[in-house]
């Protein structure tokens, strides 16, 4: 590359004026020779082929409208005291309609964050062992909660 001083750069610029237009402001079927010959395709055109060779269809395919609820049979409080269990079910929709019997059990995978942690076997992360999945619903009782936890269901790859 050759070094220019100012005015001649500035001459050279004025020359290549109609290229740099065409670059910066073609539309999506422009393109302009370059001084070495070279073929550029304008900014336009350089998005409207990038864009092409996205796979709309995959696309589509892949971003889909689930969302999944737990519902709670006993609310989603229990009170020191009381000998209470609650069953936990997790349904699936898919654009607003329901697909949870779509489903397999195993793909369906419960955690516990408990509040407090406690030890084995009433740890988190025995309990998760054991729900990580093959469950679309589980009963919870007070003894599965110490103090605070939360409850959480997904749904896992095939």
């Amino acid at each position: 590359m050759t070094r220019l001083n100012l005015g001649e750069a500035i001459s050279r610029f004025k020359d290549n004026d109609e290229r740099v237009d065409i670059f910066v402001n073609g539309d999506e079927n422009a393109s302009f020779t370059t001084t070495g010959g070279e073929e550029v395709p304008s900014i336009q055109k350089i998005i409207k082929d990038a864009v092409s060779m996205v796979d709309l269809q995959t696309i589509i395919e892949t971003i889909t409208n689930f969302t999944m609820v737990v519902e709670s049979s006993m609310g989603t409080a229990f009170h020191v005291g009381e000998s209470r269990s609650t069953t936990l079910k997790a349904r699936v929709f898919f654009n607003g309609t329901e697909v949870t019997d779509d489903l397999p059990a195993y793909r369906f995978r419960w955690r516990r964050v408990s509040a407090f942690e406690q030890p084995y076997p009433n740890d988190d992360a025995t309990w998760n062992s054991i729900f990580q999945s093959g469950y679309k619903t589980i009963s919870v009782d007070v003894d599965a909660i110490y103090a605070r936890a939360t409850f959480f269901c997904e749904i896992t790859e095939p």
